[in-house]
């Protein structure tokens, strides 16, 4: 049976995901800031033996490997890690929030290399499965997104760049990259989201790709083509469009 940690799991995407392994008879131990929906997701009885919670800041580093060392002294050491926590607010360049911006960017990205710091500390403790949770936006710069998208390109980028030395030392590295997905987050936007889907889809869509051997995870199809299409497009016509996006 394989151990898997969480950061990240109270809500969202994370929740689903956590309730469908522990469904699956994997061992899920859930780490997240906010307490009380930590209690909520124990509570679950058709679960309570599978799912486990730690109250955890992911961007506190020294909380971090408390936790870890807690999560291997009391359940075995921890096959899979999924790097799934973030925070996200609609953020138009004019008026400029340098705060928000820089709040956005560096929680995003801190809480990835806090908890990487510390699975990565000793080689015998190295997961044989990392999975980081970025995110569609992070392929191209879209309006309204600057400080969310500005992160999660870093951390595509961050993936791709130790996904080789990882691999070398016998840990997968894999991402996660989601469209839109209805959740707390998302409910913060005011525009139509295409191809947007509910969370309990997008931990179905993980799941199904939990073991393949490709390196990126991303759905819903729709919109990863349209995205991955914008990806390439030459500058001139990529403006085009979305300057169309904030007209409307």
């Amino acid at each position: 049976m394989k151990t898997i940690w969480i950061v990240g799991g109270s809500t969202g995407i994370g929740r689903e995901l956590a309730i469908q392994l522990a469904l699956a008879s994997y061992c899920v131990v859930v780490s997240a800031r906010n307490t009380a929906k930590l209690e909520q997701l124990a509570e679950r009885h058709n679960i309570s033996e599978q799912l486990f919670t730690i109250q955890l800041d992911a961007t506190d580093e020294g909380a971090c490997q408390q936790v870890w060392q807690t999560i291997n002294q009391r359940y075995g050491k921890v096959d899979w890690v999924f790097l799934n926590a973030a925070i996200y607010e609609p953020a138009s360049v004019v008026p400029f929030e340098q705060r928000k911006w820089r709040d956005i960017a560096h929680t995003n990205i801190d809480v990835v290399l806090n908890p990487l710091a510390t699975i990565l500390a000793q080689s015998d403790l190295i997961p044989e499965q990392l999975f980081i949770t970025t995110s569609l936006a992070g392929y191209r710069g879209l309006p309204k997104s600057g400080g969310y998208g500005m992160s999660k390109a870093a951390l595509i980028s961050l993936a791709e760049s130790i996904q080789p030395e990882l691999a070398a030392l016998g840990c997968r590295v894999r991402l996660i990259t989601p469209g839109f997905i209805d959740t707390q987050i998302t409910a913060k936007n005011r525009f139509r989201m295409p191809a947007i889907i509910s969370a309990e889809e997008a931990a179905q869509q993980i799941i199904k790709k939990i073991n393949a051997k490709t390196f990126e995870i991303a759905f819903p199809w729709r919109f990863v083509i349209w995205i991955k299409l914008l990806r390439f497009l030459p500058y001139r016509w990529f403006f085009l469009i979305t300057g169309r996006m904030v007209k409307k």
